[in-house]
């Protein structure tokens, strides 16, 4: 599974609006939902208010890849659009999910 995680820094008066748009119902999860190698899409309300994480989930960064090389216009689309909910916006990072290599027995 290829992962990417963001972190949000959200407008006090622009939360409801940022929980729909990034919620794994919202604008983001519909447009990636269009392409085969998306899995899903969580959000996360951390302990510091109006701070959130994104996880989107895909099969695999080429899946990824081939989205971004496909949607690309519509991914900026939004990314202007819902910039106005945000004070601040970072990527914490991307990669593959590690299996541990522990045995079920």
């Amino acid at each position: 599974m290829y992962v990417i995680v963001w972190k949000y820094e959200v407008l006090a008066d622009s939360e409801m609006d940022f929980r729909v748009a990034y919620g794994p119902d919202g604008d983001w999860a519909r447009l990636f939902a269009k392409h085969d190698g998306f899995v899903e899409t969580e959000l996360i309300a951390t302990d510091l208010p109006r701070h959130y994480l994104t996880i989107d989930r895909w099969d695999s960064a080429e899946g990824f890849d081939a989205y971004m090389e496909r949607d690309l216009d519509e991914y900026q689309r939004l990314d202007q659009q819902f910039e106005a909910l945000t004070v601040s916006e970072e990527l914490v990072g991307r990669g593959s999910t590690v299996d541990s290599g522990k045995s079920g027995s």
